[in-house]
Order: C-alpha cells, then structure tokens, then sequence
C-alpha cells in the first residue's frame, strides 16, 4: 500500500505552524506582572528586607525571549545612613528559546544600568550586608549550578563603602564592564572604572561558567593597570569552586607607591620604582610563592615563602636572601612639623609593638654581601621569628668594618617590652665612624663592643628610663685625630689635657664599662689613654631625668703639666649640661697625680683589653708610676660649646631622624 507522505507532511507542518503562533502569541497573553508579589516575598523570605520595582515588568518574545526591569531598589538595613542599599536604574536579561526548550537556561544577554550600591558597618562594624531575619533557604543540597552565560554588559555602576566606625567613604565607580564569552566557552574581558577618583583598568580572559560550575581547571589571565601600577596573572585553578591548585604568575610593577594611596583608602609615602614578581601555588592553607623577586630602588630581595591565610592570623614562612638594602631608597614620611620644646633630648615618641599580633613569621634571612648605603655587610644570616605578638631575631651574626657581629633582638606586644644583645669583635672604629657620617681620621683603631639591655615602655622615654643592663665598649690601640678638639667636647679636653696639641695622637687604649639599672648609666670603668695623657671617668647618667653627674681626673705624661690637671665634674642635664672643675681637689691640690695613687688602671684594663698572646701597649705604658707633681690650680672654663653641642647635637640627631 503506498503511504502519501504529502498531506502527512501537511499535517506536521499545519502542527508546528499552529506551536509556533502559540509561543510567539502566548507571552502577550500573560501578565508576567503577577509574579512581581511572588519576587518580593522570595527576597524578603531570603534577606528579612523588602524589595521595591517601581515599575512594570516588561516581557519581550522575540527575537528571544528577555524581561527588563526598571526602577528596583532594595532596602538598607535600619540603621542605614539611607533608605535603598542598592538601585538598579535598567536590568534586562534574555535567553536562548531551544536550549530551554532542552530543559537547559542559557542565557543570551544580561545588560545593566545606573545602578546604585551602598555598603557600610554601624558604629559597632555590623554590615548591613548582614540579613539577621533572613529566613534559611534549602538549596535541596545540590552542587553548584550557574547557567551558561554568552554577553554582558555593565554601565554607570557607583559602590560605595562607608565605615561607620570612622566615617570613612570609599568609592568605586564602573564606567564599563564587559564579559563576552566565545565559542570555545572562555569569557573575555574588558572593565573601564575608578577607586577613590584613581583610574583602574582591567582586560583579560576567565574560563567559562560550565567549568567554574563543574569545579574543573579554569584558566585565568588579567591585566590590570591603576595607581601607576600594572598587575599581571597568568595561569589556572585545578578546582576554583575550592579554590584549590592555584597556579599562576603575578607580576606587579610600578613607579612610585605614593600613587597607590586612593586605591588603599590612605596616603602612602613618594618612593622609587618597585617590582614584584612570583609564581604562586597551592591553596589558602599553603600557599606556596616561589621564584620571589621583589625591588624598590636599589633595594633587592628573592626568596620563596610559604603563606597561610586560613589560621587565628596570616603567617608566613620562608627563606629571604637580601642581596641590596639601600635605606634613603626606602619610602619617607612626610616632613613633620617642629614640635613644642620640653627642655629634653630624648623625644617622647610612642611605642607600639601590637602589630606583631597581625601576622606570625619564621624566615631564615641571608645576605653573602649586603650593600647598605656607602658600606657593605658580609655574611648576615638570622632567624626572624613573630609568633602571637612576640617578635625574636636570634641568632643573628654578620661581618663589618673590617669585624665580625653577632647578636639577638626581642619585641612583646603584650607589655611593650624590648630586650637587645650585641657583640662586636675587632671591628675597625674609624670605619664605623665614618659610615655614620663623623669626620674621616677623628678616631681609628681596632674596638670591641658589647651590650646588654632590656626595658619596656609605650614611648622612646619611658623604654630608655627602664633598662636594665651592661656595656662595654674597649679599644686596646689607634689613633686619635687631629681633630678631636673639635668633636669630642672640646671645652672638656681644653681642661682634661691642658698644653694638648691639634695633631694627631697615638691611642694606648680606650675602655668604658658601664651597668645600667633602671635607665641609670653608671660607670664600673673608664679609661682613656694616648701619649699624651690619661683621664680616668666615674659617674652616672639618668636616662629618666637627663641628669648628668661625671666626673673625669686627667693625669698628663708631661710632668710639667701635671699642676694644671685637674679633675673635671660634668652636671646639669643632657640639653642643658655643665662644666666645672671639683672645687675639692682644687682646694686640696690634687691634680693628675691622683691616678699614680689611689685609682690602677690595670684594675679595668686587665679583664676588659682582648687579643689573646699580643702585647698590650697600655698596660705597658700604664705600669710606669705617675711621677710626683706641683699643687694643682683651677684652670678658667672654656665658653660652653663642646660637651653641650655634644648633647645639643644628639637631641638634633634623634628629631631628624624622628621627623620632629
């Protein structure tokens, strides 16, 4: 029997025909307006707060079906500073009739415009983000779904943030944004905004949805320009969804940090040229940056560190090698202005050691040659451990000025306590010197230094008025310079070394041995001794009050000076110090003949004076007795200039580089 195909084929087509009519017709029969209600009782069961749409929801069928929405805005929180959190001006969305048809939503199109968005914290730091009377919402406990999406378009979006426990607003303003996915599924790219009135761009590729959704590799690659600086980040993540097997390239450059400062909502400090390079792996737990090379200037640091974001505070661990540090490449402050005098040298600037309790670190920091300005340390290897507020560099040992170091550092954050140990060894003091800006030749010979202190304070005063502690600081040879007069109080060594020459001397030996206890500085030793002369010290000196009470008995090798040579009392305070002979020993007639008796240099000299099996030219020259002198007379007090500028130009030293 034949089959006639033609009025089969009619049939179907005449079906089709009357299926099509009734979707393209059937979306003008209905009122998609009577779902508005059932929209705002979702969103007020999901968020406890109400949304409002002004306007009528409008449905299009063709050329795909699409719904725009104008005039939505959802309510802020009661405490808000506003009525709306956010306002949406134009929102429309549309989708792909046969795939929905296949039971799949992809969407075609999402547009957005003029949209408002306002998020801020009550004075307690509550986000009004944060729906406390929203009702629990049951996802049935399903994976992930997002639908496929294939163009969007954002424009006109304002964010702001307002602190409400500073009152600080933060802005971000999106000209435009696009995100366009292709044929293969990967999303380009492309955004035109500003943070705080500071131009940002970003353009890149993402994976696609699908794969975001399904938790499989998804590649990303962005670049992004703002504040001066360009980021870069090139690579993928094995499973986004839990942000897990991360592994990209990051590179920032830029050249100067002050132009970030809109962008991290405070202002930063002009500096050089920085660059940050690194790959990074791993996951929040353990992130592992390796490959690290950082600059800023002619500073230069490379190492890898493991980051953990995921404990009580970030922390992290690693090894750094510092192969430059050039401290005036560093960001400075901005010039203070001149504070209010109080009579003392020792600025009361705070102390706050809290920020040790914002991150915890273990890095092992090397540095085979670290050039720091106009000299170069060698062999610097420590330990920098921060653990909940506790701060260790031990051990810590280098090579300098011709030297070797070796010494710890501990910060608390709980009691704001410091405690500090350095040990110097055969270090050349001229070149110390020198480094630190003194004149060249003022004074050169091999030294030995040791301290010990310890001592907490919330400022620079009350930290140096409670130390408890030692120092010694021991020079067995050298040479003092012609222009010692000059520099080392001259008024004081007018009187010390009476007859004493400008030209260059030969340094015996130079010891002082001081306990400090409760910021008081007292001498258990002080010697100096050139070729000239001897000058014996005792006294002490109150970092709490400033107040100075020293006294200094010259002995000159010259007898025929010896009735000059007097001992000398330094009082009065450290800005304001005084210079006098002891009226005593005037009155008695003791002069520089008091140290051939009563006071042995051996005594300090012989446990102090390092350097094994070598001949120790002092205690050769001290050994001689002091030959017998006239009756000492008081000489006339220089004009006040040395010992003062010494304290005066301390003072000066500490506000520079305070910025005060």
């Amino acid at each position: 029997m034949k089959i006639r195909w033609r009025p089969v084929v009619y049939a179907v087509g005449g079906v089709l025909a009357v299926l099509v009519a009734a979707a393209v017709a059937l979306p003008f029969l209905i009122d998609v307006n009577r779902f508005k209600p059932q929209i705002v009782a979702l969103v007020k069961d999901a968020t406890g707060r109400d949304l409002v749409i002004d306007k009528d929801l409008v449905f299009s069928p063709l050329p795909r079906p699409s719904i725009r929405i104008a005039g939505l805005r959802f309510r802020n929180a009661a405490w808000g500073s506003r009525p709306d959190m956010l306002s949406v001006g134009e929102a429309s969305l549309s989708v792909d009739l046969l795939p929905l048809l296949r039971g799949t939503l992809k969407i075609g199109e999402v547009r957005l415009a003029d949209v408002d968005v306002l998020l801020e914290t009550d004075k307690a730091g509550h986000g009004n983000w944060q729906f406390g009377a929203a009702k629990p919402v049951d996802n049935g406990g399903g994976a992930l779904v997002l639908p496929d999406v294939a163009d969007v378009a954002v424009k006109a979006i304002k964010v702001a943030f307002r602190n409400g426990m500073t009152g600080r607003i933060d802005t971000l303003d999106v000209k435009s944004l696009s995100a366009l996915a292709g044929a293969s599924g990967a999303v380009a790219l492309k955004a035109e905004a500003s943070v705080n009135s500071s131009p940002v761009t970003l353009a890149g590729t993402l994976g696609s949805l699908a794969d975001l959704a399904a938790n499989r590799s998804w590649p990303l690659k962005l670049d992004l320009a703002a504040g001066g600086a360009k980021l870069a980040v090139d690579g993928a993540v094995a499973r986004p969804t839990e942000l897990k097997g991360l592994n990209f390239a990051l590179r920032v450059e830029g050249s100067d940090l002050a132009l970030l400062g809109p962008l991290a909502g405070a202002p930063l400090s002009k500096s050089k040229p920085y660059r940050l390079a690194m790959q990074v792996k791993g996951e929040p737990a353990a992130l592992n940056l390796s490959g690290l090379v950082a600059s800023l200037g002619n500073n230069a640091v490379a190492g890898d560190l493991i980051l953990n974001l995921l404990g009580a505070r970030p922390k992290v661990a690693g090894n750094l090698n510092l192969a430059r540090l050039d401290p005036s490449d560093f960001p400075q402050g901005e010039a203070k202005p001149a504070a209010k005098r109080d009579g003392r040298v020792i600025p009361d600037m705070p102390l706050d050691f809290s920020g040790l309790r914002l991150i915890d670190l273990d890095l092992n920091i090397s540095a085979p040659a670290l050039a720091m300005g106009a000299f170069t340390l060698a062999d610097l290897a420590t330990r920098l451990v921060v653990t909940d507020g506790e701060l260790a560099l031990r051990p810590l040992t280098l090579a300098a000025f011709d030297g070797k170091a070796s010494g710890e550092l501990t910060l608390s954050a709980k009691n704001n306590a410091m405690a500090i140990k350095l040990t110097l060894r055969r270090f050349a003091m001229g070149k110390l010197l020198a480094a630190a800006g003194a004149p060249a030749g003022l004074l050169d010979g091999p030294a030995d230094y040791d301290l010990d202190v310890r001592g907490a304070g919330g400022n620079l005063r009350a930290l140096l008025a409670s130390l408890n502690g030692q120092t010694a600081l021991v020079m067995d040879s050298g040479k003092v310079g012609a222009k010692y007069e000059d520099y080392l109080s001259a008024d004081l060594f007018k009187i010390l070394i009476p007859g004493a020459k400008k030209a260059d001397a030969k340094l015996n030996c130079f010891v002082g041995r001081y306990d400090i206890r409760a910021g008081v500085v007292e001498t258990t030793g002080f010697l100096f001794d050139s070729e000239s002369s001897t000058i014996q010290g005792e006294g002490r000196a109150n970092f709490g009050t400033e107040a100075l009470d020293v006294v200094f008995k010259p002995r000159p090798k010259d007898a025929s000076l010896l009735s000059v040579a007097v001992p000398v009392k330094v009082g009065g305070t450290f800005a304001s110090p005084s210079i006098r002979p002891d009226e005593f020993a005037v009155a008695k007639g003791v002069g520089g003949a008091v140290l051939g008796g009563v006071f042995n240099p051996l005594g300090i000299l012989i446990p102090l004076v390092t350097g094994g099996d070598r001949t120790n030219p002092c205690l050769a020259a001290l050994a001689k007795p002091a030959p017998a002198g006239a009756r000492a007379t008081a000489p006339q007090r220089p004009a006040d200039g040395g010992v003062g500028g010494f304290f005066r130009g301390l003072g000066q030293t500490l506000d520079k580089s305070l910025g005060r």
